[in-house]
């Protein structure tokens, strides 16, 4: 399998259960995805990143939701769930260095574009 470190930016601080559910999310969806394919590959991790910095936690969803963004999966066969609050305890928060930040706009601002 990929490597999902290559596209979590740089300065981003995540604690180490939070790194785990994005390359678990990340290895469910290459399962799904055709062998080869870098690009889909890197739009899936790409988006598996964005949509843990808006706060999702759940590996499944991030799988479901990232496949979908990339239209491998109809929106609607993603699983329905309550959204989480990202204050709960238990749900650890993405600390971020001012660097982080500016890291982490872009490689939002990367998803977009690359849609």
């Amino acid at each position: 399998m990929g490597n999902i470190h290559a596209y979590i930016p740089c300065g981003l601080a995540l604690e180490p259960g939070d790194v785990g559910i994005l390359s678990d999310a990340y290895d469910l969806a290459m399962l799904d995805l055709p062998h080869g394919d870098k690009r889909l590959e890197e739009l899936v991790a790409r988006q598996i990143v964005a949509l843990a910095l808006a706060g999702e936690r759940d590996a499944i969803a991030l799988c479901d939701r990232a496949l979908a963004h990339v239209g491998l999966r109809a929106p609607d066969a993603a699983p329905v769930r309550a959204p989480r609050d990202p204050s709960a305890p238990g749900r650890p928060r993405p600390r971020r260095s001012p660097a982080g930040s500016r890291a982490a706009a872009h490689a939002a601002r990367a998803v977009r574009t690359a849609s």
